[in-house]
Parts: structure tokens; C-alpha cells; sequence
């Protein structure tokens, strides 16, 4: 599209000088050219790099995350050591759940299936490794 919008700056430009005779407009014509070029030069490097590093989950989505922990919590929940990534179209999400005491192995396994499910309902193309811990022992609040 740069190169279509180049093209049509310079069609322009040649065409306003030839027709209004205000030999400026070609120069700030060319400008404005040259700084569309220049911002999707920078774009384009910009998104090429960060295919090649590791970047958080956008905020979108980990509002979506965070409403599904916030839902669960109320329930007496604890989620903490929450962290995304993102590299190219696939998306990480690692979390520790803290249960509370009286639940049961089964009873918690089955609620972060539940969680898991309805984050990757609500997130596309992610992949979640869950960790559960009891809500009650200080060791699980260390990292």
C-alpha cells in the first residue's frame, strides 16, 4: 500500500503544481510522502521483531483471564505467579491455583478443568499449564 499511495502522492502532486502553478506543493507533497514511508518502514520492522522475541498476552485477552479468576475467587479461590506469553499466534498462560483445605484432589482437578475450558473458550490459540496448591500452606505462596 506504500507503494500505491507513493505513487498516487506523486500523480497528485504533479498534477496540483501543474494545474495551480504553487511550486511548494510539490516539495510538501513529497514530504508527506516520504513520512507515510518512514512510519511503515517502522511499522513493519517493528512487527517483524517481535515475531522473533516473546511478548505478554495482549490486554484484551488477559482482561477475559482475569474475569474468569476473578469469578472463581469468589468462590475461595486464590490465584497467583499469573504469566503469559505470546510467540507468534500461539499464547502461554501459566498460573498457580490455591484451593481451599477441605477440597478434595478430585474436587480441585475438576474445577481447574472448568477453568481451564472457559479460558480457552474465551482466549483463542492458548495453552495453559495450571499448577494447584493448598490455599492454607505458606510454602505456597513462595516461588
Amino acid at each position: 500500500m506504500t507503494d500505491v499511495w507513493t505513487s498516487v502522492g506523486v500523480i497528485f502532486s504533479v498534477f496540483l503544481v501543474d494545474k495551480t502553478k504553487i511550486l511548494i506543493l510539490d516539495p510538501l507533497v513529497a514530504i508527506f510522502i516520504a513520512l507515510n514511508i518512514l512510519f511503515t518502514g517502522t511499522s513493519l520492522i517493528r512487527r517483524s521483531l517481535s515475531g522473533f522475541m516473546d511478548e505478554a498476552i495482549d490486554k484484551k485477552n488477559l482482561e477475559k483471564i482475569k474475569g474468569i479468576f476473578e469469578k472463581y475467587e469468589k468462590k475461595g479461590l486464590v490465584f497467583h505467579e499469573i504469566k503469559s506469553r505470546k510467540a507468534g499466534q500461539k499464547k502461554f498462560l501459566s498460573f498457580h491455583a490455591l484451593f481451599p483445605n477441605d477440597f478434595t484432589i478430585k474436587k480441585s482437578h475438576d474445577l481447574i478443568y472448568k477453568i481451564e475450558k472457559e479460558i480457552k473458550k474465551a482466549v483463542f490459540n492458548i495453552q495453559i499449564e495450571s499448577h494447584l496448591e493448598p490455599k492454607d500452606d505458606k510454602k505456597s505462596f513462595e516461588n
